[in-house]
């Protein structure tokens, strides 16, 4: 989780590195997760077994991963 500077308290360097290497892991997965919704994978109710979600879910976002497309 980000720190936020405060008025009298700047970010350390480390903060700053961290930051950094969080600004650029994110864009992507934003993208999948922005993918998979407007596919309905996850704007909707999953209503089947939940015993193996996590694993669909995956392979979907896997699919949104190597087949992009447009919209």
């Amino acid at each position: 989780m980000p720190k936020n500077a405060r008025q009298h308290h700047p970010l350390m360097n480390t903060q700053r590195a961290d930051h950094r290497r969080l600004a650029q892991v994110r864009p992507p997965v934003e993208h999948v997760i922005r993918r998979l919704k407007v596919l309905y994978i996850l704007k909707k109710t999953y209503r089947h077994r939940r015993r193996r979600v996590h694993l669909r879910v995956n392979f979907m976002a896997a699919l949104c991963n190597r087949f992009p497309f447009q919209t």
